[in-house]
């Protein structure tokens, strides 16, 4: 029998069937914690991974600084090719300190974005940090940056991570 339009809609308020209003709620209410605990459990394994890259870095951009600043430069190779001896020598003073300095702030970009990316805070920040952690050449975190950023990358372009950021915001 088609509905008559004038008539108000009162089809769903006298069907048996349906559930209650309160009980609808508590079931969207109950999928959407899974769909964020199911987005919780993709992004934290490579958030984790990021804030360890960084750690490292952090730790042997601290080092490095250390080094650059406490000990003279050790004589060069003269064995060495020149470029090779000029490298020995370019570890130490106030250049490399202010280029490991650079490298420490980029890990501590790279961990607070690791810590952003955890909290489902601020995706910009967790985007450059895994771009960040793919170019860390100063302390040869690359090595590891490379996969944890193009992991986290991959992880922070999904569409329902990207939906649990937005939400999150709200």
């Amino acid at each position: 029998m088609p509905r008559n339009t004038d008539e108000p809609d009162s089809f769903d308020e006298d069907n048996p069937f349906m559930p209650p209003e309160s009980d609808l709620s508590r079931a969207r209410d109950e999928l959407d914690r899974e769909a964020d605990a199911d987005v919780t459990g993709l992004v934290m394994p490579p958030a984790i991974c990021l804030l360890l890259v960084g750690s490292l870095g952090l730790a042997a951009s601290i080092l490095n600084i250390v080094l650059a600043v406490a000990f003279e430069a050790p004589a060069a190779d003269p064995n060495a090719p020149p470029f090779m001896q000029g490298f020995q020598r370019g570890g130490f003073g106030p250049v490399a300190t202010i280029v490991h300095s650079g490298f420490l702030l980029l890990n501590l970009l790279i961990v607070f974005g690791g810590v952003q990316m955890l909290r489902h805070k601020n995706r910009t920040l967790a985007i450059a940090a895994s771009v960040l952690a793919m170019m860390n050449f100063g302390t040869c975190c690359c090595l590891l940056g490379l996969p944890v950023g193009i992991w986290s990358l991959v992880i922070l372009l999904r569409e329902d991570v990207t939906k649990a950021f937005d939400d999150a915001a709200d």
